[in-house]
């Protein structure tokens, strides 16, 4: 049970940690970006506005020379003439003019950027009077700037969010260790308390057989052998929820059990209790489904939702039980008729000691705990259990197991 709180915890805290450093680290990318971008624009406009045009491109000039014996150009516009379609360009030092064919071919919107001859180069382009000029421009260090930044921010952002899980791993589990031994001593003293309440129990249930069997006072004795048989279910179940509060501390072994076979044989043993209430018993089981449990907690849980289910259903009512499969997963349902359960007691009702009927009637032979174990039982079998009821027509308890292929 603490190990999932620390584990939600820890997720929590990643999650909110890892997306606010997010949104920094993404906001510093993002005004970093929009700057360069503006730097390069304004670079661009500059160029466009002080470039002179006065060399023809010729397209049958041979390559140039060796770019490694020439300095490379940052920048350089190229007009084009609406009526000739000739180019003539404008750059700061002597330039390729192939280099330049392949830049303007490389155009094709009005603003833009493209890697040639693995150089980032931005463009932008105007109409004139004259015609429609293309500055570009050389932005490789711009564009490894940005680069370098994405890449220092995601390494930031893996390396904050490792240390938050750790520290976050550490708080919690210091957080949690107070309220973990207190439930430890809690625990310890409902398992103490109740192996103490066991012999006591134990002998007077002894005495109170041997004192029936001379027929003296039977019927007060009877009431005694009554409340010593309900102290020792309550203790029994007691010590039950004790040992099975910790999941990691189960050591019942799993096996492969057939859900329908186990079902139906204890459909066979209860069908004389919901005769006798005049309840009938509705099923439908499929065959063959089997699931990973332990086969006395299986037997234990059908148990209580069927005693429960008898418990809750009116004389003439019906109780239905099915056996399927739906998603790749075994499902069994109990369904029966009755008063059903009030909505605001649905999330509560699987609660120890927890009863709908709040006056807490001291007859009755139910203390709260078989919802409880039933879930204990699921949780700890990886199966789940939940509840669904309408007031004044049904409740049903669905409980989702996995398919076994044993």
């Amino acid at each position: 049970m603490f190990k999932k709180l620390i584990k939600r915890m820890l997720i929590l805290n990643v999650v909110i940690i890892s997306s606010f450093l997010f949104i920094v680290l993404g906001t510093l990318y993002t005004l970093s970006y929009v700057d360069i971008n503006a730097r390069i624009q304004d670079d661009l406009d500059k160029i466009l506005e002080f470039s002179v045009v006065d060399e023809p491109v010729d397209p049958l000039r041979p390559p140039g020379l060796d770019p490694f014996n020439l300095e490379r150009t940052v920048s350089f516009v190229v007009f084009i003439d609406p009526v000739t379609n000739e180019l003539t360009y404008d750059a700061q030092f002597t330039t390729d003019l192939d280099f330049i064919d392949s830049a303007y071919e490389l155009v094709d919107d009005n603003h833009g950027d493209f890697q040639l001859d693995e150089i980032t180069w931005s463009y932008k382009s105007v109409e004139t009077p004259d015609g429609t000029k293309i500055a570009f421009l050389d932005t490789t260090n711009e564009q490894g700037i940005l680069d370098s930044s994405l890449i220092r921010y995601i390494v930031i952002f893996v390396i904050s969010t490792g240390l938050t899980a750790l520290i976050s791993w550490f708080l919690t589990r210091k957080a949690v260790q107070p309220v973990k031994e207190s439930f430890d001593k809690q625990k310890q003293f409902i398992s103490d308390a109740s192996h103490e309440l066991k012999t006591p129990l134990t002998i007077m249930n002894t005495n109170v057989d041997i004192l029936l069997a001379e027929q003296k006072n039977s019927k007060w004795l009877k009431y005694i052998k009554s409340e010593v048989t309900r102290m020792t279910k309550l203790t029994h179940d007691l010590l039950y929820l004790a040992s099975v509060s910790e999941t990691d501390q189960i050591n019942m072994a799993k096996s492969s059990v057939d859900v329908s076979e186990a079902v139906e044989s204890i459909m066979l043993g209860m069908e004389a209790l919901a005769f006798e209430k005049e309840v009938e018993l509705i099923y439908d089981i499929k065959t063959d489904k089997k699931t990973e449990f332990n086969s006395e907690e299986f037997h234990q849980l059908i148990m209580i939702l069927l005693d429960n289910a008898i418990k809750y259903t009116p004389k003439k009512g019906h109780i239905n039980l099915n056996v399927y499969e739906k998603n790749k997963h075994t499902y069994l349902s109990i369904k029966n008729t009755g008063t059903g359960i009030d909505p605001k007691d649905l999330d509560r009702i699987f609660d120890r000691f927890y009863k709908t009927d709040k006056s807490r009637v001291y007859t009755s032979n139910s203390f709260g705990l078989g919802l409880s174990i039933a879930q204990s039982i699921c949780e700890h079998n990886d199966a789940r259990i939940t509840c669904d009821s309408k007031l004044n027509e049904y409740t049903e308890f669905e409980i989702k197991l996995k398919i076994s292929h044993k």
